[in-house]
Parts: C-alpha cells; sequence; structure tokens
C-alpha cells in the first residue's frame, strides 16, 4: 500500500503491515532481481 508499506494476508485474513519500501523490494526480489531464485519462474512472471 503506498505511503503505508507492505500488508500481510494468510488465507485471506489481515495479519501486519510491514512499513516502508525494504521489505518489499526483498520480497519481489525473490522472483524479480538481476539474479532470481528461479528464472523460469521470472520469465513466465513478465511474460517473456
Amino acid at each position: 500500500m503506498p505511503d503505508s508499506g507492505t500488508n500481510v494476508l494468510k488465507n485471506s485474513t489481515y495479519i501486519d503491515t510491514i512499513p516502508g519500501i525494504e521489505f518489499k523490494k526483498a520480497f519481489f526480489g525473490i522472483w524479480l532481481s538481476k539474479n532470481p531464485i528461479q528464472k523460469n519462474l521470472k520469465k513466465a512472471m513478465l511474460g517473456g
């Protein structure tokens, strides 16, 4: 959420909000960074 952080949900139930952009960068970096954990998944997520 802009200006508030990353909302964490489990089975559609709100758990908490992690403030700031750093967590978001780290979390999405798992799949979308220059060195993703699974290159073919990054390709599939980006439609390439």
